[in-house]
């Protein structure tokens, strides 16, 4: 369970209105709806039911389900029980989020749904961004 947050996450969420806090549970902001869109990634990879994480997080499932539907928010203690359940490092799913979001901002404004593809190097996919090929 020990799974502690690296500060650069920390400072990385400066800026962002983020909810994985043990307070009240408001609205999910888009870090808690981009943190839920790649913990069903990661669900759908392993092939997992969001029964089976319920069951191994010990959250009922229809709270599992809002979750992972990105409906509401999980507690940061939620949130760990939930990564561990799907087996996926909590770390990684919140830099990653931010990373999507961040790429998001730069390149791709007007599609909420759009996001970098793993490894690549050059973002910005504008033919005129690419020099031209030599025959």
């Amino acid at each position: 369970m020990g799974t502690i947050l690296h500060n650069w996450h920390i400072k990385s969420l400066q800026g962002y209105d983020c909810d994985m806090s043990s307070g009240p549970r408001k609205t999910p902001d888009k870090v808690s709806r981009e943190v839920a869109s790649l913990l069903r990634e990661h669900l759908a990879r392993r092939r997992m039911s969001q029964r089976q994480v319920s069951r191994l997080a010990e959250i009922s499932p229809s709270q599992t389900s809002r979750y992972l539907r990105g409906e509401s928010s999980p507690n940061l203690h939620e949130y760990v029980l939930i990564c561990e359940a799907i087996g996926v490092h909590p770390d990684t799913v919140l830099s990653h989020a931010i990373h999507n979001i961040r790429w998001r901002e730069r390149y791709a404004k007007d599609d909420e749904y759009a996001v970098p593809i793993e490894g690549q190097v050059r973002y910005n996919l504008d033919p005129r961004n690419f020099p031209p090929q030599e025959s």
